[in-house]
């Protein structure tokens, strides 16, 4: 294997720290007979990578004026930033004390993929732990999941058991090609089967096959459930599903649906849905779901349509509609469905949007509860956003349409606090592209000092170690006869050393 490395020292510079807003604390205020009346607050601590670690809520009472502790929670982290611990508690305002409330344990692997997750919660009664969720992750070396298994807590015997589990296998591709479900037996104390997926894919990883089975226990075998075929075009995009269902008494498959995928000449995808039927031996058309589009790729309508035999044509069962500014924001999104009581359509919400210069979105007004009767929306709600001169979130204020006023009423408001918070900088690197194919840059931080480089494949071996390197901006690695795959650059420093994951493609 050859691997050509290249210096290069044109690059901007980066400085020692980094400054970012972090949010200090929010207070909460409602209204009380036309009074804006203080309710609530949250403060938000952190930790020195500016990861939140501690939360507290409390309430505000008046008579007398005091604030009341009503939950809090704290975190850990791992030197990767990754959340290994998060532990919840609630005020008891008899005892004036916290009480454990929830634990949650996460652990991670070497390359930072979460391998088991752990939920407790607090048992006042016997004044112990109890278990509610435990899941355990394994995955290969390419980066795969390959197994997830799930427990749940047995509060009888005050331990984990089964509950459910699933294995992945892939091919050579990274495709994934089976997936096997499992679930406990308490009477056997074991997995037992329970159905399996299988997936073939063509030369360009568009999956053209899948099958389904379930386990029969009474005979121990697998059964044949259904069976996809997806066709696409010379573009690779997915014109037609046809779904089989195994028939148990003929021990041959037989059509269950079709999906067809068309365009019209403006971009617009309508997905007709057949149904076999069995007695014309013929398909028959049911449903379908039409796509429109903005020229910016934006989905601006969908349709969907049910086939009424009765008129023989197609009735409008329920549309979704959004609406997108030059810029791409969404200014309006709304939904009817079809109300045969009414016989037409019904709204069943309205809503828009405003932003400011900067694509900060400043307004958003709901629509909710249409009066079919009266044609009028019942409820109304606005909710206001104002920002400082960074764009942190300012305030956030809450109003409802008031029908007798016909004026907007205030209702609520979340005022955000906010400081200037400094990450060091220094193990900060930037590696890009990532992917790559033919080459990748490190940029470094400045006075950033690297002794060496070790690049280690899916194995774990290391496939070139380069030292004295003599750079401090940026290197550049070009790659020759590199296989596709998983990478890790293991980047030692004077004090430290830095694992950074790369894809070669």
């Amino acid at each position: 294997m050859i691997l050509t490395f290249l210096l290069s020292l044109s690059c901007f510079l980066f400085s020692q720290q980094r400054t970012k807003s972090i949010l200090d604390s929010i207070y909460f205020f409602h209204d009380v007979n036309g009074i804006i009346t203080l309710e609530a607050k949250n403060v938000y601590f952190y930790d020195v990578k500016g990861n939140r670690i501690k939360f507290v809520y409390s309430f505000f009472h008046e008579n007398p004026n005091r604030w009341e502790n009503f939950e809090y929670w704290t975190a850990a982290y791992n030197i990767n930033n990754q959340q290994i611990e998060f532990c919840g508690f609630d005020w008891n305002s008899e005892s004036g004390t916290w009480n454990n409330g929830s634990h949650i344990i996460r652990e991670y692997d070497f390359y930072g993929n979460l391998t088991s997750y752990l939920l407790y919660y607090w048992d006042f009664q016997i004044k112990a732990w109890y278990g509610y969720e435990h899941s355990i992750a394994a995955w290969d070396k390419k980066g795969n999941q390959i197994e997830f298994v799930n427990y749940r807590w047995n509060s009888d015997i005050r331990d984990w058991t089964g509950d459910y589990r699933e294995k992945y296998t892939y091919d050579a591709n990274g495709n994934n090609i089976e997936r096997q479900y499992f679930r406990w037996d308490s009477g056997l104390n074991d997995w037992l089967f329970t159905s399996r997926s299988t997936y073939i894919f063509n030369s360009f990883g568009k999956n053209v096959e899948s099958n389904t089975f379930y386990w029969d226990k009474a005979n121990n075998r697998w059964l044949k459930e259904y069976h996809w075929t997806y066709i696409y075009n010379e573009l690779g995009v997915k014109t037609e599903v046809i779904r089989l269902f195994w028939d148990l008494n003929t021990s041959h498959w037989k059509n269950s649906t079709r999906t067809l995928f068309t365009w019209d000449s403006e971009g617009n995808m309508s997905e007709d849905i057949f149904w076999w039927n069995s007695e014309s031996n013929s398909w028959q058309i049911n449903n379908q779901i039409i796509r429109e589009y903005d020229s910016m790729g934006n989905t601006t309508r969908t349709i969907y349509n049910s086939w009424d035999l009765s008129i023989s044509n197609w009735k409008t069962t329920l549309i979704f509609e959004k609406e997108f500014d030059i810029y791409g924001h969404l200014i309006g999104s709304s939904a009817s469905i079809w109300k045969s009581e009414y016989n037409k359509l019904v709204p069943i919400y309205n809503n828009t949007y405003a932003y400011d210069n900067n694509g900060n979105k400043t307004e958003e007004i709901n629509y909710e509860y249409w009066e079919p009767e009266t044609d009028y929306w019942t409820t109304i709600n606005r909710k206001t956003i104002n920002y400082d001169k960074v764009g942190n979130i300012n305030e956030e204020i809450y109003a409802f349409w008031d029908f007798e006023a016909n004026d907007w009423k205030f209702s609520s408001k979340e005022v955000y606090y906010w400081s200037d918070f400094s990450i060091p900088e220094e193990e900060h690197v930037i590696i890009y592209p990532n992917p790559f194919t033919f080459e990748v840059c490190i940029e470094l931080p400045e006075n950033f000092q690297i002794q060496k480089i070790e690049i280690i494949d899916q194995l774990g071996r290391i496939v070139r170690s380069i030292d004295n390197i003599n750079v401090s901006e940026r290197l550049v690695i070009g790659t020759n006869n590199l296989t596709r795959g998983i990478y890790f650059f293991r980047i030692y420093c004077s004090n430290k050393t830095i694992l950074e994951k790369i894809v070669v493609k």
